[in-house]
């Protein structure tokens, strides 16, 4: 069960995005958003490995269980 509402986790995906945009390391708080998320099928890092064009924020939201 996540820990956080569906904002809140799209602020924080946003969020990833723009210091990702920056060149700042965001695999540190992939992790941590992966560990708060309960997401042991490791759908946020595989997010993280699409381009960013063809991302869909919206079917990542649906892997995760609210």
């Amino acid at each position: 069960m996540s820990r956080f509402s569906r904002r809140n986790f799209n602020l924080i995906i946003r969020e990833i995005e723009y210091m990702e945009s920056k060149g700042e390391n965001i695999w540190v708080p992939i992790g941590i958003l992966e560990y708060m998320y309960d997401d042991d099928k490791g759908e946020i890092d595989r997010y993280f490995h699409v381009e960013k064009d063809k991302r869909s924020l919206d079917l990542l939201m649906n892997e995760i269980v609210f």
